[in-house]
């Protein structure tokens, strides 16, 4: 039997993920590092089984892809991606928890990733607070069955999530020039690689080694210490690490798929329970 992972991307579409904020290629980019995992998840679909979810949210949640065939998987167009409004970061991250959970309660063997991209801290959650929202990661990690990655473009970003979710998952990257969104979201694709390579043996990854470039060694220093990973500690690993350089020099980008221009427009508000 194949191993079995689902995957769900919880995507910040607040108004500062928008072109409106010194970066006019925000959009675009952030829209092509989505794409570049997609193609990542399809290329890796013929030698497991992976279904996938994406989750977007400002001040409301919504549910675009549910519980998806990975090998049906299809790309997202620029203009379906429309950042505007407030960041309810703790209800999107809950939500999606509560979906792959009903999602997977008869799938024992299941091993489950949660990716959450954002640039901008929690201000309009109702229905998770950062204790509530802890208590849920907690419960899903003492399986030994769920990642929780989170990345953000500031120190305040990764702290948060440290802090919210204990999670040492964390990749610090830049929205603030054109081209470092671009080369953030590739990382990003190279890591979900090397995930899902582990996964198609059976195998699960820590999420404090989830973001670790791929060679890195020595210990995860605090944040400022030098070395490949001298920003893993509060700071999460951080763009500009010279491994990271590495390893993105070596990752292969995967073939491009074809466009489907609803993927971020089209959806359903979050039903709560």
């Amino acid at each position: 039997m194949k191993p079995l992972t689902r995957i769900a991307i919880v995507l910040d579409k607040s108004g500062s993920m928008g072109n409106d904020h010194g970066n006019s290629t925000r959009v675009a980019e952030t829209v092509e590092g989505y794409n570049k995992q997609i193609r990542e998840i399809v290329s890796n679909a013929q030698s497991q089984d992976i279904k996938v979810s994406l989750f977007t949210f400002n001040q409301t949640v919504y549910e675009h892809i549910i519980d998806a065939d990975a090998k049906e998987l299809t790309e997202a167009s620029v203009d379906s991606y429309r950042p505007d409004g407030w960041t309810a970061w703790y209800d999107g991250l809950g939500y999606a928890i509560e979906k792959l959970k009903d999602l997977g309660k008869n799938d024992p063997e299941c091993s489950y990733l949660v990716i959450t991209i954002s640039d901008g801290q929690e201000n309009n959650s109702t229905h998770y607070n950062s204790n509530t929202l802890r208590q849920k990661i907690d419960e899903c990690k003492a399986t030994g069955k769920w990642i929780f990655s989170f990345m953000g473009c500031s120190d305040s970003d990764i702290k948060e999530f440290r802090e919210t979710t204990g999670s040492k998952g964390s990749f610090q990257w830049s929205n603030k020039n054109s081209g470092d969104t671009s080369k953030s979201m590739r990382y990003a694709s190279a890591k979900l690689g090397d995930y899902l390579e582990n996964r198609s043996k059976g195998l699960d990854t820590s999420d404090e080694d989830y973001w670790l470039p791929t060679g890195a060694c020595g210990p995860m220093g605090p944040t400022g210490a030098t070395g490949c990973i001298g920003s893993y500690g509060d700071g999460g690993v951080s763009l500009n690490c010279a491994a990271v350089d590495i390893q993105l020099k070596n990752y292969v980008d995967k073939e491009v798929l074809s466009t489907t221009d609803s993927t971020f427009s089209k959806g359903n508000v979050a039903k709560w329970n």
